[in-house]
């Protein structure tokens, strides 16, 4: 499914990162990226590294930690079951080649400074790209992740040639120092809910995708479980009643096949309609809010919509709530798209 980022050595107590690990094992997640060459990582590293490996293997997680050149002797050395290695800086494309033969591991290497030309090179020096996978940076300084495009166009070249491709999203609760930036992969998704971004990648072509920050909270390994590329998950922040908006929000909807310019329009909801929708809440409709037609409007009574744009208010119109934070799926949805709400706990 996915995966989650451990740090040994950086003040997470041993502890709770084994917690961390059983909780996102329970909830799916099936992949370790640890970092065994961190500047600011303190003297407690080693220990720290071979306790998480030893939980990766009794969890059935596969562990990939990422070494620089001047740390791969130490790493063999301490004997860590490892499913893949992610090489950093220092290696020599000669070096590369030699490890991707290795029978004790797959190589990782950095998807996002990979390019065409020097996978080719690597090749005819010998890689097996069956031993190989390839990863994204994540971006611990703000401004500096690489933009969605920019990781689409690597991710179709490396499935072009029969490789997966992996990337990092960041926590809001759990982010790592010494920045307390995030750790993202791709700039937009520094502070927006990680249930957004997750699907965002897919949508980028990203086959697995990991979490960079640690610890991640609890909600959060949770809005991850059971996503699918065909049905997008929107987060919205509720402004009405709780259990009239939940009957209303429930379910998978379908974008319209004739898709209005303005709003998106749920085409199962109003044959799903139970009682009368009575006016309440009928405020300007910001771009994002989530409305649903009440009882003004004759026969379109229990529509629901996504509005794309601004516009005024509507004594016809209810807002439930708001799905501007899931705006990079929402504008992304086509004629006869597949979509769906989690409710975010936090009201507007």
């Amino acid at each position: 499914m996915h995966g989650i980022s451990i740090f040994p050595g950086m003040g997470y107590l041993l502890e709770d990162n084994l917690k961390y690990m059983e909780e996102a094992s329970r909830r799916g997640f099936t992949r370790v990226f640890t970092s065994l060459h961190i500047p600011e990582a303190g003297g407690t590293l080693e220990y720290e590294a071979a306790a998480i490996a030893e939980k990766a293997a009794s969890l059935g997680m596969e562990l990939t930690p990422d070494v620089s050149k001047g740390y791969m002797k130490r790493m063999e050395s301490l004997g860590l079951g490892i499913h893949a290695l992610r090489l950093d800086f220092g290696f020599s494309p000669e070096e590369i080649a030699e490890l991707s033969n290795s029978e004790r591991y797959k190589i990782q290497l950095n998807a996002s400074v990979l390019d065409e030309e020097s996978m080719d090179m690597l090749l005819s020096l010998g890689l097996d790209p069956q031993n190989v996978e390839v990863c994204h940076n994540y971006y611990p300084r703000r401004d500096t992740g690489i933009s969605w495009d920019f990781m689409r166009k690597r991710n179709d070249y490396f499935h072009s040639i029969g490789m997966k491709t992996m990337a990092f999203i960041p926590s809001l609760s759990g982010r790592r120092g010494p920045l307390f930036e995030g750790l993202p992969t791709v700039e937009a998704h520094r502070d927006i809910p990680p249930l957004v971004s997750a699907q965002h990648l897919m949508k980028g072509g990203t086959d697995l995708v990991l979490f960079g920050d640690a610890i991640a909270s609890i909600d959060e390994l949770d809005s991850l479980s059971g996503i699918r590329p065909d049905v997008a998950r929107l987060p919205i922040r509720l402004s009405a009643n709780d259990s009239e908006a939940t009957t209303y929000l429930s379910g998978i909807h379908h974008n319209r096949l004739d898709p209005a310019e303005y709003v998106i329009r749920s085409e199962e909801s109003r044959m799903i309609k139970k009682s009368q929708v009575s006016p309440a809440n009928c405020i300007n409709r910001n771009a994002y809010s989530v409305t649903i037609d009440n009882n003004g409007y004759g026969r379109y009574e229990g529509e629901l919509q996504i509005v794309k744009k601004d516009l005024p208010a509507d004594p016809r119109v209810n807002i439930l709530g708001s799905s501007r934070e899931g705006r990079l799926l929402i504008d992304m949805l086509g004629p006869g798209d597949a979509f769906e709400f989690h409710i975010l706990k936090d009201r507007m």
